[in-house]
């Protein structure tokens, strides 16, 4: 009777694995085999191969036909290595110790080069799943800027809404900032959120030194723009205390006239009276001076105006 060693398909469609028989030659292809030796799963990365060496060695023996693909993996397995080697031993070209030695020899070149193989494949796995989570981390960052742009744009078109509706004279962005680098400040104070602050930063040369740069401890820097220009349309008097104790403020601008800031200076020196805490002694107000942004001071006597 002739035999083959063949292939026997397991498994559905786009995913075969299959079982290695012997079989007659005149049997169906999936049809009644005579023994199983193995399984053989090309969907893993290497192939696996599950081989009943002693079995598949006798059965190659006996004069067992094995097909194409069969054949490359009873080799790859030493299948007919062995083979080879057991006809030598029977024409005494070398005894069963010399063939088991070349056996063995070859066998530890083989996992040797397995191995490699496998590190060398998990390392270009890795390298491949670290170009993934690099790739799929950049398109993640591109996302969250145009999220995060369009929510900081949608704050400022609410913002904006909001302080012309609280009275803002000037609503802007972009435009008032060109406007200021081109050394326009016909402005009493400048409010604005803390997502803006990185734009408005480059005009400290010119609102610094005229004490309109926005500041949080000043409630210029702020979510509630709304609230801040009420505040200040309302009459809300800002100034700042330095470690010496001395009171800074702005009361007027070139275009008032002298009564308005005659007034408004009364009205801060009144202010600053009625917060004089009840535990403070002696002379409150020791000292005034007024002057422009970039003047000499002049002292005013503080009993002058009292």
């Amino acid at each position: 009777m002739a035999t083959r060693i063949r292939l026997q398909r397991h498994g559905r469609k786009g995913y075969a694995f299959y079982s290695i028989v012997i079989a007659d030659v005149r049997a169906p292809r999936d049809g009644k085999y005579t023994e199983k030796i193995g399984t053989y799963n090309p969907n893993t990365n290497p192939a696996t191969i599950d081989l009943n060496f002693e079995r598949a060695l006798h059965w190659v023996e006996c004069g067992a036909q094995p097909t194409d693909t069969v054949r490359n993996i009873l080799s790859s397995e030493g299948v007919m290595l062995m083979k080879h080697l057991n006809g030598g031993v029977r024409k005494g070209a070398f005894d069963e110790a010399a063939a088991q030695a070349k056996f063995e020899a070859w066998k530890q070149e083989k996992d040797s080069k397995a191995a490699a193989a496998a590190s060398k494949n998990a390392e270009s796995k890795k390298a491949d799943a670290a170009a993934r989570l690099e790739a799929e981390k950049k398109v993640n960052e591109k996302i969250a800027e145009k999220v995060a742009e369009k929510k900081a744009a949608a704050a400022q078109a609410q913002a904006e809404a909001a302080a012309k509706e609280a009275g803002a004279d000037y609503v802007g962005l972009d435009e008032y900032i060109e406007k200021i680098k081109g050394g326009w400040t016909d402005i009493d104070v400048i409010i604005t959120m803390p997502s803006i602050m990185g734009k408005i930063g480059a005009l400290g040369r010119v609102l610094g030194p005229r004490g309109l740069m926005p500041n949080p401890k000043s409630g210029t820097v702020t979510m509630d723009v709304a609230k801040a220009v009420k505040e200040v349309k309302q009459g809300k008097i800002d100034f700042k205390v330095d470690k010496a104790g001395i009171i800074h403020t702005s009361i007027g601008k070139v275009s008032m006239t002298p009564e308005q800031i005659y007034g408004n200076a009364k009205e801060f020196i009144n202010t600053v009276i009625k917060l004089k805490p009840a535990a403070a002694k002696g002379t409150y107000i020791k000292s005034i001076f007024i002057s422009s942004t970039m003047s000499k001071g002049i002292k005013i006597d503080p009993k002058s105006v009292e």
